[in-house]
């Protein structure tokens, strides 16, 4: 009789011991989670929930919380939406109440989840989850939408094939449709309109003195967005390795308004020998062997002669006429903000 008795005792003190933990969300404000969440559903925000969780053999986590509750957009965690305490360890089933704040979003989110975690050393220091029945979160309009950019296309391509078609090397004078996505644009204001501008970088994150910033103007909203914006690849004086693209536009982000970026994921080089005559030709301008005369439409714009070998021989700001009378015989390239011209002295 005490061989049977001592066999019992042993059996229950191994499944004492061996108690698989467990949580689970029992109430919220008084209702069963379906009965709360069918009557409730979308939840506004700053709605206070007292959440009645059951536990058992959550184990102790370090000096860590090892009982946790928090919403969820989907199964990614929402920022700032998450309470926690430490509770002791139990083989027989306990309770415990949080009080959790319904948090502001936009848009709202659907599907939402509250989530309990409880900690489990016998899994090897995992936590074992419990959910509340799916719900919606309604949208709070005072809620600031973060602005997003991204490049991602270029000449209809990805970025990454685009790249490898062209060899990573792009062409002066070479107009790019750049694919941008965008999210919640707002009006710069130190700026006129609200848009997006692309411009081409150094590998140091410098302007390029003959680079032109490309704008496009758009709308404001809080779903993503996407469009295009047109820029020529700048003639360049000294060739440049690791260029850089960037997209810049005026939106909310950490807290704060302010001018936000993005970088397309492959760097480019452009050199500078690799001007031809496949650009923007000027139009109205004559060249005789000691001068390049302009129409009155080009005059106070800057510009550069190069010789075939892509070294700059001669620049200057356009007036009237440009004096050549001192180039040597041979085939020059013109450049200025407004086209190209070959020519031959």
């Amino acid at each position: 009789m005490k061989k049977i008795t001592f066999f019992f005792a042993s059996l229950f003190t191994c499944l004492f011991v061996n108690a698989q933990t467990s949580v689970s969300i029992t109430d919220i404000n008084g209702s069963t989670p379906a009965d709360y969440i069918t009557a409730n559903s979308p939840f506004a925000h700053s709605t206070v929930l007292t959440v009645t969780v059951q536990y058992t053999n959550v184990e102790q986590n370090g000096g860590n919380p090892n009982l946790v509750l928090r919403f969820l957009n989907n199964y990614s965690e929402i920022s700032g939406a998450l309470v926690d305490k430490t509770v002791t360890t139990s083989a027989s089933p306990q309770t415990t109440t949080f009080d959790i704040t319904v948090p502001s979003v936009k848009p709202g989110i659907d599907p939402a989840r509250l989530q309990v975690r409880g900690y489990d050393t016998t899994s090897g220091g995992n936590y074992v989850n419990a959910y509340a029945p799916q719900f919606v979160i309604a949208e709070d309009p005072s809620v600031e939408i973060n602005t997003t950019l991204a490049i991602t296309t270029i000449e209809g391509q990805t970025v990454a094939d685009y790249h490898t078609s062209v060899g990573g090397e792009l062409t002066e004078g070479d107009v790019l449709t750049i694919g941008i996505d965008y999210t919640a644009v707002k009006k710069d204001p130190t700026r006129d309109n609200l848009d997006l501008r692309v411009r081409f970088l150094t590998s140091g994150y410098g302007s390029i003195p003959e680079g032109v910033i490309s704008t496009k103007i758009v709308t404001n909203s809080a779903s993503s967005q996407s469009t295009t914006v047109d820029i020529t690849v700048p003639n360049i004086e000294t060739s440049l390795t690791d260029v850089r693209l960037q997209v810049l536009a005026y939106g909310h982000a950490a807290g704060t308004d302010k001018t936000l970026n993005a970088y397309a994921s492959s760097l480019f080089n452009i050199d500078a020998t690799t001007l031809s005559i496949n650009k923007t030709t000027l139009k109205g301008v004559e060249v005789n062997n000691n001068s390049i005369i302009f129409g009155a439409q080009y005059t106070g714009i800057s510009y550069k002669i190069y010789n075939v070998t892509g070294q700059t021989v001669q620049k200057g700001i356009v007036q009237n006429n440009i004096n050549i009378n001192t180039l040597a015989s041979g085939v020059y390239i013109l450049t200025t903000e407004k086209g190209l011209l070959k020519f031959m002295k």
